[in-house]
């Protein structure tokens, strides 16, 4: 499955979804704060990366009231 999604996505999004899918891989829901401390990058940045992956199909997001939660799809 990875070969398949990375020719969807860019070099920096491709490093940032490697990252999620060996720290975040498991079906669990995690939200811009994880993803940040995941892969050390600002906030603004791991936004913009979640809100491409989501329009791409790669993750799910679920929206709170006041936050958001995202899932990488199976």
């Amino acid at each position: 499955m990875t070969d398949k999604v990375t020719g969807k996505i860019v070099n920096g999004e491709k490093e940032f979804y490697e990252s999620l899918l060996l720290n975040l891989a498991g079906g669990e829901w995690f939200s811009n704060s994880q993803v940040r401390d995941v892969a050390e990058i600002s906030e603004i940045s791991a936004k913009r990366y979640l809100q491409n992956l989501t329009e791409k199909g790669l993750l799910v997001v679920q929206e709170e009231r006041k936050s958001r939660k995202y899932k990488l799809v199976d």
